[in-house]
């Protein structure tokens, strides 16, 4: 997802917030569920040079944005790179402050641990 920093201000006066938002500091998640941040597959290298990557639509990496109380005793911990099952998790959009003053929009999933397979440290 191509993230954009944005005034929360600009998004509440063109009318482009329909929901309350929801800041991901705000949200914390129960028992042993996760929040993920899907990892963008990078096509190109440095040289421009396009890369084959198989089922890039389908991407399975992510890392983890927040943790319930059970997450952490499974041994999942905030900044941990997972792999996940494919089509898990609901999506839902977050907004997380800079430090330049502005947001920026996140889409994330919110998954059950029994949905993560490995760890990647």
């Amino acid at each position: 997802m191509n993230q954009q920093k944005r005034s929360l201000n600009n998004l509440i006066e063109k009318g482009k917030y329909r929901h309350t938002r929801l800041l991901l500091d705000n949200f914390h998640p129960t028992s042993h569920w996760i929040i993920i941040e899907e990892d963008l597959v990078q096509t190109r290298d440095v040289g421009g040079v396009e890369l084959e990557i198989p089922d890039k639509k389908y991407n399975t990496l992510g890392h983890v944005l927040s943790v319930g109380p059970q997450a952490i005793e499974a041994g999942i911990k905030v900044g941990d790179k997972v792999v996940y099952e494919q089509w898990q998790g609901g999506r839902w959009a977050f907004t997380t402050p800079v430090p330049d003053g502005t947001y920026v929009e996140k889409e994330c999933l919110i998954m059950s641990t029994d949905s993560v397979w490995a760890i990647i440290r």
